[in-house]
């Protein structure tokens, strides 16, 4: 081989390398954080899970899926105890510097349907005049403007969301239950507006779910982003409806997926509520979504770099560590498990990092440029 061709060979290999692994920027815009959502469901592992995200990120997000105490926020009263207790054991943990991402929900785990009662347990079901009341009775918006309030209140947040994944449940923009949703919607958050003129105020929707994309949830997102400060994503792009079969490769996620969630409300600020990727193949229930550690970390730097783009404000992990442990847990008391996202950590099953751990260091170490 001669020398000139060795040279552009070279030339032509450290070429190809920088287009696939550009330079990371100089700063991120955004801050990044997670869930508290547990490994395994015991005292130490809740420990380990909240100092995880104390050295990993600087935003943790409070999601509270788990229902309203309707009764009690009726009468503007006082939380039940478990919900009480639920609260403390969270703003116990607070650290010094740590924005605050609280997500309330009115919709049951269905995303279409009046949330449960939360008391004893979570998302307990409705009773009595509940079972029939729908968004726009008078009744729950008066009780969920109250625990919303209330909440607030505790938590004292950076950011708040009212409504986690809005645009899920509902068939299209003619469906009574949307229609109902939206007055709700809009009496919570202009009263929410009213009184926390400071606090951006937003409800999330999904890129895509499992039967619909972009373009199909697009009608209800238009109708949705009315009543929220910010666009707010949840985003879980190993699964595409529009890109069969499934498999969690980086390279078949559709070019700027996020841009154009965006483009719907150019002028509002950008966020992701939540993401993950899974780092194992899924197969379970049908579904067989082939996966590795490598698209993971592919992943984070495909994410973050549309997001510096997009100037975001947030980024939010789900799940910080693997849960098989608290899946077997959950399965023995005869809860869904929801294995979907459970092997979405920056750390595997029994704690040992992967790659997607140290790309993610990688971007939490440069600084904030705002």
């Amino acid at each position: 081989m001669n020398r000139t061709l060795l040279i552009i060979i070279c030339v032509a290999a450290w070429a190809l390398s920088c287009a696939q692994n550009p330079a990371m920027p100089g700063a991120r815009p955004f801050r990044m954080g997670f869930t508290p959502w547990p490994y395994e469901f015991t005292a130490v592992a809740v420990e380990r899970t909240y100092s995880f995200i104390a050295a990993h990120g600087d935003i943790i997000s409070h999601h509270l899926d788990n229902g309203v105490p309707w009764d009690e926020m009726l009468t503007n009263g006082a939380f039940p105890a478990p919900v009480e207790k639920e609260i403390a054991d969270r703003l116990s943990r607070k650290r010094s510097g740590q924005k605050i991402f609280l997500s309330l929900n009115p919709l049951e785990l269905d995303r279409r349907n009046l949330a449960g009662y939360w008391n004893t347990a979570t998302q307990m079901p409705l009773a009595g005049l509940w079972k029939s009341r729908s968004f726009s009775d008078s009744n729950v918006i008066t009780a969920y403007i109250n625990y919303c309030r209330k909440m607030i209140d505790r938590f004292q947040p950076d950011y708040m969301a009212y409504t986690i994944e809005a645009n899920v449940g509902f068939s299209n923009t003619n469906d009574a239950l949307f229609t109902n949703y939206l007055v709700l919607a809009s009496n919570v958050y202009t009263t929410l507006k009213s009184a926390y003129p400071a606090l951006p105020v937003m409800l999330t929707i999904v890129a895509a779910d499992f039967n619909d994309g972009f373009e199909e949830l697009k009608p209800l997102d238009e109708k949705l982003l009315q009543f929220s400060d910010f666009v707010a994503v949840s985003t879980y792009p190993y699964f595409d409806p529009d890109n069969a079969p499934q498999i969690a490769d980086t390279a078949r996620i559709k070019s700027g997926w996020l841009k154009e969630i965006a483009a719907l409300a150019p002028a509002k600020p950008f966020a992701i509520a939540e993401t993950g990727f899974i780092a194992e193949t899924y197969d379970s229930l049908g579904l067989m979504i082939p996966a590795n550690s490598k698209w993971q970390a592919d992943y984070i730097n495909l994410l973050y770099r549309e997001l510096t783009d997009l100037n975001a404000v947030f980024a939010v992990w789900f799940v910080p560590q693997d849960y098989d442990k608290g899946s077997k847990q959950l399965a023995s008391m005869g809860i869904p498990a929801y294995d979907y996202w459970r092997d979405t950590g920056l750390l595997d099953g029994t704690g040992t990092a992967r790659p997607s751990l140290t790309v993610w260091d990688e971007w939490y170490r440069l600084p904030k440029s705002r």
